[in-house]
């Protein structure tokens, strides 16, 4: 369950159709009793800078 705590990993990229890291991590990170999920954001290649520019940078509770 995702909680206030929870860290979110972004796995960016586009399609996300294929993406298996979601499938992979998530369960052992319950099994494990880790508090972190990976999420599959569709951004394409050419929408990254301004992904990153007002999605990511301005929080100030993501970690680099």
């Amino acid at each position: 369950m995702i909680s206030g705590t929870t860290t979110l990993i972004a796995h960016l990229g586009y399609p996300t159709h294929a993406f298996k890291s979601p499938l992979i991590y998530n369960p052992w990170f319950e099994k494990n009793g880790i508090d972190a999920v990976v999420v599959p954001m569709g951004v394409k290649a050419e929408e990254y800078p301004e992904f990153l520019k007002y999605v990511i940078f301005p929080r100030r509770d993501v970690e680099f």
